[in-house]
Protein backbone atom coordinates (compact mmCIF):
# COMPACT_ATOMS: atom_id res chain seq x y z
CA UNK A 1 0.00 0.00 0.00
CA UNK A 2 1.62 3.34 -1.18
CA UNK A 3 0.05 6.68 -0.05
CA UNK A 4 1.35 10.16 -1.58
CA UNK A 5 0.13 13.41 -1.11
CA UNK A 6 2.26 16.45 -2.61
CA UNK A 7 2.20 19.81 -1.42
CA UNK A 8 2.93 22.89 -3.11
CA UNK A 9 3.36 26.08 -0.50
CA UNK A 10 1.86 28.31 -3.20
CA UNK A 11 -0.64 26.67 -4.46
CA UNK A 12 -3.17 23.73 -3.98
CA UNK A 13 -2.33 20.12 -2.66
CA UNK A 14 -1.89 17.84 -5.92
CA UNK A 15 -0.73 14.63 -7.20
CA UNK A 16 2.25 15.49 -8.87
CA UNK A 17 4.85 12.83 -10.50
CA UNK A 18 4.67 9.04 -10.13
CA UNK A 19 6.33 7.50 -6.78
CA UNK A 20 9.49 6.66 -7.44
CA UNK A 21 10.54 9.17 -10.34
CA UNK A 22 11.18 12.25 -10.94
CA UNK A 23 10.03 14.92 -13.49
CA UNK A 24 12.11 17.21 -15.46
CA UNK A 25 10.13 20.58 -14.20
CA UNK A 26 11.81 22.53 -11.31
CA UNK A 27 9.95 24.83 -9.21
CA UNK A 28 10.06 28.36 -10.49
CA UNK A 29 13.00 30.80 -7.91
CA UNK A 30 12.54 31.01 -4.50
CA UNK A 31 9.36 28.11 -4.17
CA UNK A 32 9.34 25.11 -2.22
CA UNK A 33 7.78 22.05 -2.70
CA UNK A 34 6.96 19.53 -0.14
CA UNK A 35 6.26 16.32 -0.83
CA UNK A 36 5.43 13.19 1.97
CA UNK A 37 5.56 9.36 0.64
CA UNK A 38 4.03 6.93 3.75
CA UNK A 39 4.52 3.00 2.55
CA UNK A 40 3.50 0.02 3.93
CA UNK A 41 4.97 -3.40 3.08
CA UNK A 42 3.53 -6.58 4.30
CA UNK A 43 5.41 -9.90 3.62
CA UNK A 44 3.77 -13.56 4.73
CA UNK A 45 6.50 -15.83 3.98
CA UNK A 46 8.42 -18.17 6.39
CA UNK A 47 7.85 -14.88 8.60
CA UNK A 48 5.25 -12.08 9.16
CA UNK A 49 7.63 -8.67 8.01
CA UNK A 50 6.03 -5.34 8.46
CA UNK A 51 7.75 -2.15 7.39
CA UNK A 52 6.19 1.38 7.94
CA UNK A 53 8.26 3.94 5.89
CA UNK A 54 7.91 7.76 5.98
CA UNK A 55 9.81 9.93 2.61
CA UNK A 56 9.71 13.53 2.94
CA UNK A 57 10.87 15.28 0.46
CA UNK A 58 11.77 18.98 0.21
CA UNK A 59 12.41 20.64 -3.03
CA UNK A 60 14.00 24.49 -3.54
CA UNK A 61 13.61 26.79 -6.71
CA UNK A 62 17.76 28.13 -6.57
CA UNK A 63 16.46 29.83 -10.36
CA UNK A 64 13.87 29.26 -12.92
CA UNK A 65 16.40 26.12 -14.30
CA UNK A 66 18.26 24.82 -11.20
CA UNK A 67 16.81 23.01 -7.90
CA UNK A 68 18.15 22.00 -4.73
CA UNK A 69 16.68 19.09 -3.38
CA UNK A 70 16.45 17.37 0.86
CA UNK A 71 14.64 14.24 1.02
CA UNK A 72 15.21 11.02 3.33
CA UNK A 73 14.01 7.52 4.04
CA UNK A 74 13.00 6.88 7.68
CA UNK A 75 12.32 3.60 8.75
CA UNK A 76 8.99 4.33 11.10
CA UNK A 77 9.23 0.42 11.90
CA UNK A 78 10.36 -3.16 11.28
CA UNK A 79 8.38 -6.02 12.64
CA UNK A 80 9.17 -9.72 12.47
CA UNK A 81 6.71 -12.09 13.90
CA UNK A 82 5.47 -8.85 15.77
CA UNK A 83 8.64 -7.99 17.55
CA UNK A 84 10.44 -4.51 16.36
CA UNK A 85 13.39 -4.99 14.71
CA UNK A 86 14.45 -1.26 13.55
CA UNK A 87 13.68 2.13 13.10
CA UNK A 88 15.88 5.18 12.15
CA UNK A 89 17.15 7.49 9.12
CA UNK A 90 17.60 4.55 6.71
CA UNK A 91 18.47 7.13 3.91
CA UNK A 92 19.69 10.91 3.17
CA UNK A 93 20.34 12.77 0.14
CA UNK A 94 20.63 15.97 -1.56
CA UNK A 95 20.35 16.64 -5.11
CA UNK A 96 20.80 19.33 -7.77
CA UNK A 97 18.40 19.56 -11.27
CA UNK A 98 19.16 21.45 -13.60
CA UNK A 99 16.45 21.88 -16.53
CA UNK A 100 18.17 22.92 -19.38
CA UNK A 101 15.85 22.49 -21.95
CA UNK A 102 12.05 23.81 -22.29
CA UNK A 103 9.26 21.88 -24.36
CA UNK A 104 9.02 22.71 -27.75
CA UNK A 105 6.04 21.41 -30.02
CA UNK A 106 7.43 17.62 -30.46
CA UNK A 107 10.40 17.17 -28.16
CA UNK A 108 10.34 17.18 -24.46
CA UNK A 109 11.48 18.96 -21.33
CA UNK A 110 14.64 17.85 -20.69
CA UNK A 111 16.56 17.72 -17.20
CA UNK A 112 19.72 16.14 -15.52
CA UNK A 113 20.17 15.31 -11.77
CA UNK A 114 22.72 14.55 -9.50
CA UNK A 115 22.43 12.83 -5.94
CA UNK A 116 24.83 12.83 -3.11
CA UNK A 117 23.34 10.05 -0.78
CA UNK A 118 25.32 10.95 2.69
CA UNK A 119 23.65 8.26 4.53
CA UNK A 120 22.17 4.91 3.49
CA UNK A 121 21.68 1.37 5.02
CA UNK A 122 21.58 3.62 8.85
CA UNK A 123 24.65 5.01 8.41
CA UNK A 124 26.12 2.03 7.33
CA UNK A 125 26.34 3.21 3.97
CA UNK A 126 26.92 6.56 0.79
CA UNK A 127 26.62 6.45 -2.75
CA UNK A 128 25.54 8.95 -5.87
CA UNK A 129 23.22 8.87 -8.77
CA UNK A 130 22.50 10.86 -11.79
CA UNK A 131 19.97 10.68 -14.04
CA UNK A 132 18.75 11.94 -17.30
CA UNK A 133 14.78 13.47 -17.43
CA UNK A 134 12.25 13.51 -20.06
CA UNK A 135 8.79 14.77 -19.63
CA UNK A 136 5.98 15.10 -22.74
CA UNK A 137 2.78 16.55 -22.70
CA UNK A 138 0.64 14.71 -24.60
CA UNK A 139 -2.45 16.28 -25.47
CA UNK A 140 -4.53 18.41 -22.67
CA UNK A 141 -4.32 15.97 -19.84
CA UNK A 142 -1.63 13.33 -19.72
CA UNK A 143 2.47 13.86 -19.41
CA UNK A 144 4.95 11.13 -20.49
CA UNK A 145 7.95 10.84 -18.37
CA UNK A 146 11.36 9.05 -18.89
CA UNK A 147 13.85 8.29 -16.20
CA UNK A 148 17.07 6.59 -17.38
CA UNK A 149 20.19 6.95 -14.84
CA UNK A 150 22.55 5.12 -13.00
CA UNK A 151 22.75 4.62 -8.83
CA UNK A 152 25.82 3.13 -7.14
CA UNK A 153 25.32 2.84 -3.00
CA UNK A 154 28.64 1.48 -0.96
CA UNK A 155 27.17 -0.09 2.14
CA UNK A 156 29.26 -1.75 4.71
CA UNK A 157 28.35 -5.13 6.18
CA UNK A 158 29.36 -6.26 8.91
CA UNK A 159 30.28 -10.42 9.03
CA UNK A 160 27.39 -12.23 11.02
CA UNK A 161 27.91 -15.03 12.45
Amino acid sequence: ILLCLSVNISRAAHILEPIGTEIAATPPRGTFFLQGIYSYLRLNEEEKVEEHVFSPEVEFGMSERLQLTIEGEILIAELRNGRKQNDGIEELAFGLKYRFFDETKFLPDMAIVGELIAVSEFGDGHGGAVALILSKYIGRWFVFHVNVGYELQNVDEEDEE
